[in-house]
C-alpha cells in the first residue's frame, strides 16, 4: 500500500466534496453561477482515482460516471454563464438521470471509503450515516414540489446537506490524517 498516495487521493476526495456539496453562488448581471462549480469538483474526484484504485478496487468503475457528470456540469454551468438560464436540467428526464448518476457515485465512493476505513480501525459509522443521509437529501430535493411554498422546509433541508457535508469532509481529512499518522509511526518504529 502506498500511503503517500493514498493520502493524496483522500485530499482531493475531501476537496472534491467541498465542491460538489456546498454550493457557493454569486450573480453577475443576469447570471447566477457556482463559485465553487460541481464540474470541477467531479474533475478533482476524477484525479482522485488512480492514486486510490489499487486500495479501492471498485473504484475505477466510478471514472466514466465522473467524465460525464464533469461533462454535463460544465455544459450547464457555460450555459449559465453566456445566458444565465439552465440548458440540460430543464429537461426532467435528463435531469433524472444526471440526479441518479451524481447519487450512484456519492453512494458507492463513500461505501469504499468506509471500508478502506474499517480496514485502517476507524470506525466508519459516521461516514456511512452520512453517505446514507446525503442520497436522501438529494432524492427529496429532487422531486418537483413547491420549495418557495415551504421555505422553512428547504431552509432545514439545505442547512442538514450542509452539515452533512462538512461530516464527511472532516471524516476524509480525519482518514486521511490516521493514514499519515500510520505512515509515521512505520518510518519510526
Amino acid at each position: 500500500m502506498n500511503l503517500e498516495a493514498l493520502q493524496k487521493g483522500l485530499s482531493k476526495v475531501a476537496w472534491a466534496y467541498i465542491f460538489l456539496l456546498l454550493d457557493i453562488d454569486f450573480s453577475i448581471g443576469r447570471c447566477t453561477l457556482d463559485f465553487l462549480p460541481n464540474w470541477a469538483g467531479y474533475l478533482i474526484l476524477l484525479s482522485s482515482i488512480p492514486l486510490l484504485e489499487l486500495e479501492l478496487w471498485d473504484l475505477p468503475l466510478l471514472r466514466p460516471f465522473c467524465r460525464v457528470l464533469a461533462v454535463a456540469e460544465g455544459i450547464e454551468w457555460t450555459a449559465a454563464l453566456l445566458t444565465g438560464q439552465s440548458f440540460l436540467r430543464q429537461f426532467l428526464p435528463v435531469s433524472a438521470v444526471w440526479v441518479c448518476l451524481a447519487m450512484y457515485v456519492t453512494f458507492q465512493l463513500l461505501t469504499d471509503l468506509a471500508c478502506l476505513s474499517e480496514r485502517e480501525g476507524i470506525p466508519a459509522q459516521g461516514l456511512l450515516i452520512c453517505r446514507n443521509l446525503d442520497v436522501i437529501l438529494e432524492a427529496v430535493m429532487f422531486f418537483p414540489f413547491p420549495w418557495e411554498d415551504w421555505i422553512a422546509a428547504a431552509v432545514v433541508l439545505a442547512i442538514t446537506g450542509t452539515i452533512v457535508c462538512l461530516i464527511i469532509t472532516v471524516r476524509l481529512f480525519t482518514l486521511r490524517r490516521r493514514l499519515g499518522e500510520r505512515s509515521a509511526q512505520a518510518e519510526h518504529p
